[in-house]
C-alpha cells in the first residue's frame, strides 16, 4: 500500500481519482449522499490502495475530493435526436441537457438506444443521470 508521504502529487492523485471507474462506481451506487473525509479516505484505500492521512496539510485536498464525491451525479435529460452528415455517413446523435448547468452536449444515439442511463459530462461536471425520455 502506498503511503500518503510518497512522492505522488495531490494533482496526480486527483487525476487518478477523477479517472477511476472503481471509485465512480462506488459514488454512483451511493446516490445523493454526502461523504465525510473518513468515508472518502476509505473509498480511496479500497479502490486505489492508497492511504491518504487526514491532516491539516491535506484538509484543502480533501475539500477538492468532497466536490468529486458529493457532486459526481447530476441530472440531465434527452433534449432532441438529430442526425449529422459526416462525409456522406449519417450519424445519429442525442442532445443532452445538464439540469444543474443548463449546458448541452451530444452523445451517439446508440448509447440511449441501449438504455444507458448515465453519461459523463464533457464539461467535467461528473456523471449525468438521464431522466425519463423528455423529447
Amino acid at each position: 500500500m502506498l503511503e500518503g508521504s510518497s512522492t505522488i502529487s495531490h494533482n496526480a492523485l486527483l487525476a487518478m481519482i477523477e479517472d477511476s471507474s472503481r471509485i465512480k462506481s462506488i459514488i454512483y451506487s451511493q446516490g445523493d449522499r454526502h461523504w465525510s473525509e473518513k468515508e472518502i479516505q476509505e473509498a480511496i484505500e479500497e479502490t486505489l490502495h492508497f492511504h491518504l492521512p487526514i491532516t491539516e496539510m491535506t484538509q484543502a485536498f480533501y475539500g477538492k475530493l468532497k466536490v468529486i464525491f458529493n457532486g459526481q451525479c447530476v441530472n440531465g435529460e434527452e433534449a432532441k435526436v438529430f442526425s449529422l452528415d459526416i462525409d456522406g455517413e449519417e450519424i445519429e446523435q442525442v442532445l443532452i441537457r445538464e439540469s444543474n448547468s443548463g449546458l448541452y452536449f451530444s452523445v451517439d444515439a446508440s448509447y440511449v438506444e441501449q438504455d444507458v442511463d448515465v453519461v459523463i459530462s464533457p464539461y467535467r461536471n461528473g456523471a449525468i443521470v438521464l431522466a425519463e425520455d423528455a423529447q
